[in-house]
């Protein structure tokens, strides 16, 4: 009992003759608590100070830092990695292994909102009925929401608004933040964290969720345009073997200069009756 405590803390202040502070919560208040013996008199002054603002503080900048390392490590991972499954993963991984959300989700969806692909790190099998959903077109509340607007959609109490969504039972006593996969007026996808309920409807945290998000965004967007590369020459290089077959079949000698004159491309019947070498 916190009684007891307190009558341990003034006999030790006076076995010891030295001053304890000790800090205790008394309700939802955080007190720090001094004992302060005058030994002679066989007596203890006792002082409370109420610090709940400033371990309330305290807690942000923590969960703040936290945060932010998090954000470091996946804009570390953007840079390294060059696939989205690794990406996505590599993200919910680093956004739950800071200790900055409790549990992190993505989805990527196709033009008609169903589910392409996803990560998720502290839910497990808690999740396979959100996939479901995803892949029937049919995303939760806070979802849909998220999609329409550019703004981070807050949830404080989840377990107890979010009674149609899956995940409602696993943010018992915690808020969630859910927002939108953008990059250069393209969704993706959505996000969505847990993240402690006291934290939720704090400007900075949201603003910090909002960044990752968009860097995450970043990152897809980057894939996207490398995948499209590679398409793009694979699709001139069967160009060229589709020209050059063509350009074989044909008697005629054939080829093709540069402006300096050079022959960047000959048919076979060119380099057969010159006995050129042939060169890719």
């Amino acid at each position: 009992p916190l009684q007891d405590r307190w009558f341990q803390f003034v006999l030790d202040a006076l076995k010891d003759d030295d001053i304890k502070t000790v800090e205790t919560e008394i309700g939802d208040k955080v007190i720090s608590l001094t004992f302060a013996p005058i030994v002679e008199k066989d007596f203890v002054n006792v002082y409370g100070l109420d610090i709940t603002e400033r371990k309330q503080a305290e807690e942000r900048i923590k969960h703040l830092n936290l945060v932010l390392r998090a954000i470091r490590n996946v804009n570390q991972l953007i840079v390294k990695v060059k696939d989205r499954e690794s990406l996505l993963k590599g993200a919910c991984e680093n956004l739950v292994k800071t200790r900055g959300y409790h549990n992190t989700w993505i989805a990527l969806l196709d033009k008609e909102g169903k589910l392409k692909t996803f990560a998720e790190t502290g839910l497990g099998k808690a999740f396979l009925p959100m996939i479901e959903l995803f892949k029937k077109g049919r995303p939760t509340t806070c979802s849909q929401k998220a999609l329409k607007q550019q703004e981070v959609v807050i949830i404080e109490d989840p377990a107890s608004i979010c009674a149609e969504c899956p995940l409602a039972q696993k943010y018992s006593g915690r808020g969630a933040m859910t927002t939108r996969l953008e990059y250069n007026g393209k969704v993706y996808g959505l996000m969505s964290v847990s993240i402690p309920a006291h934290f939720a409807d704090d400007q900075e945290e949201q603003d910090l969720f909002e960044e990752v998000a968009e860097d995450i965004a970043f990152g897809i967007h980057n894939i996207e345009l490398d995948e499209e590369r590679k398409l793009a020459e694979e699709n001139l290089k069967n160009t060229k073997d589709e020209l050059q077959i063509i350009m074989d079949s044909v008697p005629a000698m054939i080829f093709y200069k540069d402006t300096e004159g050079r022959i960047i491309r000959a048919n076979k019947t060119l380099t057969d009756t010159f006995k050129l070498p042939i060169k890719d």
